[in-house]
């Protein structure tokens, strides 16, 4: 019969095998049944740095967060432990990061994670206030959110990745803060449930061509809901970050938009809305435009709003793999 203990040694003598301690070579062909290129190999060996050369619990985890799990798909998925978190002094708070996590945490810890758009969201928020946090990933802006608009205020958080969910529940528990609502799901235009992918480290997204995804080994089915469903009461400000899907999400949002008249921050890429929304990156401007919103883009060296006079024009000669932040400001 095999218990507990059994299995656990196993994955003991498992791991002495793949990894030899110091072998990234060995744990990359288990993991993605291949051998690396020297680049993913000079990769992997910054993410492990050289303190976890022989934990090879750390190796393992820095060859599945550092790679690109959208080109190189793999079944093997870890959670992280105790060791595995830090917390890092941001704006008089701390949030919790996952030190393996190259997409959000590395430049988190490294102080230079969105030094645009942060100062923009610390400046708008005021106490009392209530902010909506739409792919809050492992919790940056919400736990910045959650100390700028103060117990009278109200923090929604929504982030359909667990391991995140665990982040933002354990900056909320440092900083001592009572005032995040986190909803452990997806938001789109409709209830029910989408496919849920890792892509990198902590960021991941949806895929809503189901019958092309389902085989995936990186898929996970999450349940969606829309913001109209959830949501009463003024909202101020909006951020939404879901990797192509914030068409959808504004699509389920109408209602609040059009009776609290909220700021909107969106990411924006055209490749990615249509892929994920099957929505022009033209027809996303125009919905803003004729609900009564002035358009601008967040300029990432100046860090001032530059408005979008003509979406036409912004849009002519525009790169379809480009990522801007943009903000949507009510007129009325």
């Amino acid at each position: 019969m095999h218990t507990p203990r059994h299995y656990a040694a196993a994955m003991r003598r498992w791991f002495r095998r793949a990894t030899a301690l110091t072998d990234l070579r060995g744990v990359f062909e288990v993991v993605y049944g291949r051998s690396p290129s020297d680049h993913e190999l000079s990769v992997m060996e910054t993410n492990l740095g050289p303190d976890n050369r022989h934990d090879s619990l750390k190796a393992f985890r820095a060859v599945v967060n550092g790679i690109d799990h959208q080109h190189h798909p793999t079944p093997f998925a870890i959670r992280f432990g105790a060791d595995d978190v830090d917390y890092v002094q941001v704006e008089g708070v701390e949030v919790a990061v996952d030190t393996a996590d190259v997409s959000v945490s590395e430049p988190i810890i490294g102080g230079y994670y969105e030094p645009h758009l942060v100062p923009f969201v610390i400046d708008f928020l005021k106490p009392g206030m209530t902010f909506v946090d739409v792919g809050a990933n492992v919790g940056f802006y919400s736990i910045i959110a959650a100390k700028a608009v103060g117990p009278e205020g109200r923090v929604l958080s929504f982030e359909p990745n667990s391991e995140n969910c665990r982040l933002v529940m354990l900056s909320a528990r440092r900083n001592r803060v009572e005032n995040i609502s986190l909803f452990p799901f997806a938001l789109g235009n409709r209830p029910g449930h989408a496919l849920f992918h890792t892509h990198l480290g902590s960021n991941g997204g949806l895929v809503w061509d189901e019958a092309d995804a389902l085989l995936d080994p990186t898929a996970v089915v999450v349940p969606i809901a829309r913001l109209d469903d959830l949501v009463s009461g003024a909202v101020d400000l909006i951020k939404i970050d879901v990797e192509g899907a914030e068409a959808l999400v504004v699509e389920g949002a109408t209602e609040l938009i059009r009776t609290h008249r909220p700021t909107v921050v969106s990411e924006f890429s055209l490749e990615m809305l249509r892929r994920v929304s099957s929505v022009e990156g033209l027809d996303y401007l125009r919905f803003w435009a004729d609900e009564g919103y002035s358009l601008n883009r967040l300029d990432r060296e100046s860090r001032q709003l530059v408005p979008i006079v003509d979406p036409v024009v912004y849009l002519d000669g525009y790169d379809r793999l480009r990522l801007e932040d943009l903000v949507f400001l009510p007129l009325t």
